[in-house]
């Protein structure tokens, strides 16, 4: 019965929620690069601290281990590297894109040794740019004799027919290039090289923090295993089809819900709200005022001020930055952990909208809203 069905993953649920408990009072959430907030910064954390540890001349004095446990678990050992005069560079400039889009951009990581080349293009957040494999790999035959390309990402598989397709015919992954992930390849990598690091080293224990930020980013760490095998069993699968064919249904709900206990709060204020779907919002005094407050998203949660239509950048508010077409007074990102509230961008988000932690979240954004508002209100900007 479904019933029972949801009632033992509930229970299965409230286990695991017992398990992260635990673990958050011996302290095992303690991150660097969550407190930092560069737990999805694509080049200042991932492309840098992989770049690190695949440089033989890295400051974790490891030498070319890493690398070589790289190679391995990448199935690259036919490229025959010179691991003795290997070096590694991030955002490698191949200069500037031509009106093609057949050459030029930045490398994420390359791994040069000699005349062959491991190349990297790292996905976290961004999408794929336009023909940018293309580019990466008209580079590479122009200026190596072999190379392997490779495409980094969370979780999925194979590159976007937009950054994959040319003229000439289309980049095939594991051919042209080879998809790899965060989730399969770069966690058991890492595995790897905290197994070669000796046990009083600090670089044991930076590693495996990364690999714990990686875990939680791809939605691995082990205790969420108790539901994923209930969810997994052949007996179940009738009733988790079921589940999430109503999913979109279910994150409408509870967007709807939060968004009425939100709206009750900003009319209290004498303002207006409108939703423009599943987080984003709109906030405006006068329905008809040719700008207004917007939260929204793309490759993380912002707000700022902008208007139905394309303006001149205007002089930025003080408490905002970059101004811009779309946005003319400015924008920023919102704080913390809430860069991600959107579903769209992480569905662990949507637990920012359930009963336990909402009423937390709405203050944030009223916060954020009436900072706006009284920041434009003072430049005589009419929202």
């Amino acid at each position: 019965m479904l019933e029972d069905y949801l009632r033992d993953i509930a229970d299965l649920y409230n286990k695991q929620k017992a398990i992260y408990k635990d673990r958050y009072k011996k302290g095992d959430f303690f991150n660097v690069f969550n407190i930092l907030e560069l737990s999805r910064n694509e080049t200042r954390t991932h492309s840098a601290f992989l770049a690190e540890l695949l440089d033989p001349y890295g400051s974790h004095g490891m030498g070319n281990a890493f690398l070589i446990d790289f190679i391995t678990r990448m199935h690259l050992e036919d490229l025959r590297l010179d691991l003795q005069h290997a070096y590694v560079e991030v955002e490698r400039v191949i200069g500037g894109i031509d009106e093609n889009y057949d050459k030029g951009g930045r490398i994420d990581i390359i791994v040069v040794s000699g005349s062959k080349a491991i190349i990297i293009e790292n996905k976290i957040d961004a999408q794929d740019q336009y023909k940018q494999l293309v580019r990466y790999n008209n580079y590479a035959k122009d200026t190596f004799t072999d190379y392997r390309l490779l495409y980094l990402t969370l979780d999925k598989d194979a590159a976007s027919d937009a950054s994959t397709l040319s003229d000439s015919g289309q980049l095939m992954p594991n051919v042209d290039y080879y998809p790899i992930t965060y989730r399969d390849d770069i966690i058991a990598w890492l595995s790897d090289c905290v197994a070669a690091t000796p046990d009083q080293s600090s670089v044991k224990v930076i590693v495996n923090q990364y690999k714990e930020l990686l875990k939680d980013i791809t939605n691995t760490m082990e205790e969420n295993n108790l539901v994923l095998d209930a969810l997994k069993k052949e007996g179940n699968w009738a009733y988790t089809l079921e589940v999430l064919k109503n999913g979109e249904a279910w994150k409408n709900e509870v967007w709807n819900t939060f968004l009425q206990l939100l709206r009750i709060r900003v009319e209290a204020e004498g303002w207006l709200l409108e939703s423009k779907g599943i987080g984003r919002i709109i906030v405006r005094k006068n329905p008809d005022s040719e700008y207004f407050i917007a939260i929204t998203q793309e490759g993380g949660s912002y707000i700022g001020i902008t208007s139905t239509e394309t303006k001149e950048p205007q002089k930025c508010l003080s408490i905002l930055e970059k101004p811009n077409a779309w946005w003319p007074f400015g924008w920023k990102w919102l704080e913390g952990s809430y860069r991600y509230f959107l579903p769209q961008s992480d569905p662990n988000s949507m637990e920012y909208l359930f009963p336990e932690y909402r009423e937390v979240f709405m203050d944030y954004l009223m916060h954020e809203i009436s900072l706006v508002m009284h920041e434009a209100e003072k430049a005589g900007i009419d929202l």
